[in-house]
């Protein structure tokens, strides 16, 4: 995390080893800073079986809703773009 401290992949994948470590709080916490750095993959979120255990919180059902609103940004910044 040191490296890239708010790129989303590697707050992600964070997410994911706290996760498979048994570390819930701290896995819902990456995730959280996942979304906030703008994370756009919802549908890998959903089915991701690394974050199997954190997905009854009802945390991840917030940050999932983030995630889906980052990507909708991230579309209309698309359409918004030259030639897109």
């Amino acid at each position: 995390v040191a490296l890239g401290p708010n790129d989303p992949t590697i707050l992600y994948n964070v997410a994911c080893v706290y996760c498979l470590l048994g570390m819930p709080e701290e896995a819902l916490d990456s995730l959280a800073r996942t979304a906030e750095a703008g994370f756009v993959d919802n549908l890998w979120i959903e089915q991701d079986m690394d974050l199997r255990d954190v997905r009854e919180d009802p945390r991840f059902a917030g940050i999932l809703l983030r995630v889906k609103h980052n990507r909708e940004a991230a579309l209309r910044s698309e359409q918004t773009q030259p030639g897109g």
